[in-house]
């Protein structure tokens, strides 16, 4: 893949260029929705890395660092995301191994993510990477 895909820590101030992406994932929900859950998420110390390619943004995959009692600590993938265009070309495993290094550097025992029901293309992927289903995470609209 040329040029070189370069993976790097997006600043608080250039998060809003992750929406882009986000939309990808979650086209039912508009995008002024997104932007504001965005900010929200950045007051509970939502933190996102980049993969580009050249100067454009081709992935995300956001995170969260935490504790609980099941597991201790952990890191949290939250809205892994593989532009449409570039998906099967090597991003999404450049992307986890930055959130392995990052994982490992806060000292994490595990990571976890949700993935949607029927998003069958990332169950193939995360199995591929030894990720296990281990319990439901159950919704309710209130």
């Amino acid at each position: 893949m040329s040029p070189t895909i370069i993976v790097k820590h997006i600043p608080r101030n250039r998060m809003s260029e992750i929406l882009d992406l986000i939309c990808q994932l979650n086209k039912e929900i508009p995008r002024i929705t997104l932007k504001k859950r965005l900010t929200n998420m950045l007051k509970q110390n939502f933190k996102c890395i980049g993969a580009y390619k050249g100067k454009q943004l081709v992935g995300v995959a956001g995170y969260w660092v935490g504790f609980r009692f099941w597991c201790g600590k952990y890191i949290d993938i939250d809205n892994f995301i593989v532009d449409e265009t570039y998906r099967s070309k090597g991003i999404g495993k450049i992307l986890l191994q930055e959130i392995y290094k990052i994982a490992k550097k806060e000292q994490c025992e595990i990571a976890i993510l949700d993935t949607y029901t029927q998003n069958h293309r990332s169950h193939k992927f995360y199995f591929a990477e030894d990720f296990k289903i281990v319990g439901f995470h159950f919704c309710k609209k209130l």
